[in-house]
């Protein structure tokens, strides 16, 4: 399903040069489409885990705790730390201890290794998204995304896709779009947010398509991403975005220098710089 469009960044009118939410791609000179993608809302391809206060704290079956080891039972990604998240994998960073030994807490049935933030520091957070080697949930910065509709044997490379997808350029022009802006150089949201976000419909790509996915995020896991206010100078970003267009999307390499253009707007638009424009190329 199409996700309705929504002001912002993109103007959504056909004829615009963006028109992401409805999964057009158009030419730098807006005088064609060169190319479609599927998108949706990302409640209708993932579920979402719950609200932290539902986790954790007097309302919640579980107490958390900073830290985490690998003989941990009950794994957390709490915060949001940009000098420690560099790259799309990393390992959890708390503990969650049930209040009751009797039993794991329902809740836990939403735990996976996919996590995306709801808010987003553009002007020093350097990932959207971040996959932990084990099963984890996120709580209050983080929430824990599965995949629905998707054979098992797909899932791990599903997974990657999504994670490719949030955390390359397109993924950043969407959130950017659909969050709350008040605030320069950051973007709120919440549950509810994150519910209609508009992404990458992944249940629409062949094995071949997300096996590359994968082979991106296996050879790209422990790249150092910049911040995300300077997506048009970072290596990292430029690799990502051209990896997944030429090797995931099959879009053609007009889509490419599209791309590019719109990385060029992105670092030029002060709702995601803030007062830090990079000096562009």
């Amino acid at each position: 399903s199409k996700v309705a469009p929504s002001g912002g960044l993109i103007r959504p009118a056909r004829g615009s040069p963006w028109s992401l939410p409805q999964g057009e791609l158009w030419a730098q000179d807006a005088s064609d489409i060169t190319g479609c993608l599927p998108i949706t809302a990302l409640e209708s391809v993932t579920n979402i885990s719950a609200y932290h206060l539902q986790i954790r704290g007097s309302q919640g079956p579980f107490d958390l705790r900073e830290g985490w080891h690998r003989s941990d039972r009950f794994p957390g990604v709490w915060h949001i730390e940009s000098d420690v998240q560099r790259t799309m994998a990393n390992d959890p960073d708390s503990r969650l201890n049930p209040k009751s030994a009797d039993s794991v807490p329902e809740v836990w049935r939403s735990a996976g290794t996919l996590h995306i933030a709801a808010d987003v520091r553009y002007t020093s957070q350097r990932i959207i998204a971040t996959k932990t080697e084990v099963r984890a949930l996120g709580i209050r910065s983080w929430f824990t995304l599965t995949l629905r509709d998707i054979d098992e044997d797909r899932r791990e490379a599903a997974e990657a896709l999504m994670l490719v997808w949030l955390n390359s350029t397109f993924g950043m022009v969407l959130h950017a779009n659909h969050a709350n802006r008040s605030q320069l150089g950051r973007g709120t949201g919440n549950r509810t947010m994150l519910r209609t976000l508009p992404v990458l419909d992944v249940r629409q790509f062949d094995d071949e398509q997300l096996d590359a996915a994968l082979g991106i995020y296996n050879d790209m896991k422990d790249a150092q991403f910049e911040p995300l206010y300077m997506c048009a100078v970072d290596p990292a970003r430029i690799e990502l975005d051209e990896r997944f267009i030429w090797k995931v999307s099959k879009l053609d390499r007009e889509s490419t220098h599209s791309l590019a253009d719109l990385r060029s707007l992105l670092a030029q638009e002060p709702s995601i710089h803030g007062t830090k424009a990079p000096e562009l190329p």
